[in-house]
């Protein structure tokens, strides 16, 4: 007895779209206002992903929404510390 499939193959993109256009809208704003602005930009944009994955989890109750939100929370907080260590003049000497 063959397998019949009644549901159609998903074929979308459209969950691509989102790490797509987080890695040019970083691009825009780094090129148009500098590398400082554009991890600024990067961070906010993490943390808005957060509070959309936090919204999907309210909604769904789905743990991995959870776990998608708090890595954004902390990735954002990441380029965050690392944007305002970038442009410092200063350079530790390690002796």
């Amino acid at each position: 007895m063959a397998l019949t499939r009644k549901l159609k193959p998903d074929r979308s993109i459209t969950g691509a779209l989102i790490p797509i256009s987080m890695f040019l809208i970083f691009g825009a704003a780094s090129l148009a206002f500098g590398l400082s602005v554009g991890l600024i930009v990067l961070a906010i944009y993490l943390w808005a992903l957060a509070l959309f994955y936090l919204y999907a989890f309210l909604r769904t109750g789905n743990l991995a929404q959870l776990i998608i939100c708090a890595d954004d929370l902390y990735f954002g907080f990441m380029v965050f510390v690392f944007e305002t260590n970038f442009d410092s003049e200063k350079t530790e000497r390690i002796e």
